[in-house]
């Protein structure tokens, strides 16, 4: 069986879906309480008190793995290499699983037929479609033809 880019796609997907959902709220509580342990005793007492009083920085949570593009964090008096620091190991993490991602979706642009997919990586056979049922993973395609008349096309078409 030829596998097609929407197969590619739909093993990627699925293969993608199978990994584990991060913690968000955790993470950022983690992020959080390491934060506040770096910061000088003066600023922790301060930054228990009045949060808002102190220095705040923006950082990007879809590096971590978040689900939220940018937000702002109240950092006090921790220094950029500081807060780069407690970062690292989230961001390592979120740069590791990007990596393994495209490594599986450039091994699968190489192959073209099912049994050469089966043969480079079986692991993955449980994701693939089978020749029984070849589009199981694939979405439905109906009604595309009415659904664009729904919406005006073509353009300027007398009804």
């Amino acid at each position: 069986m030829r596998l097609t880019q929407l197969h590619k796609d739909s093993i990627m997907r699925c293969v993608a879906n199978d990994i584990p959902a991060l913690d968000e709220i955790k993470v950022r509580q983690d992020i959080a309480t390491a934060i506040e342990k770096a910061m000088s005793p003066a600023v922790r007492r301060l930054y228990k008190t009045n949060p808002k009083a102190l220095r705040t920085v923006d950082i990007s949570w879809y590096d971590i793995g978040c689900n939220r593009s940018y937000s702002a964090l109240v950092v006090g008096d921790v220094s950029k290499d500081a807060l780069t620091e407690i970062l690292k190991p989230y961001k390592d993490a979120r740069s590791k699983q990007r990596d393994v991602l495209l490594q599986l979706k450039y091994a699968l642009k190489g192959v073209t037929t099912l049994a050469s997919a089966k043969k480079l990586l079986p692991e993955f056979i449980s994701y693939f479609p089978t020749d029984e049922e070849p589009t199981k993973n694939l979405p439905a395609v109906t009604n595309i033809m009415a659904d664009l008349s729904k919406m005006g096309w073509p353009k300027g078409a007398k009804k």
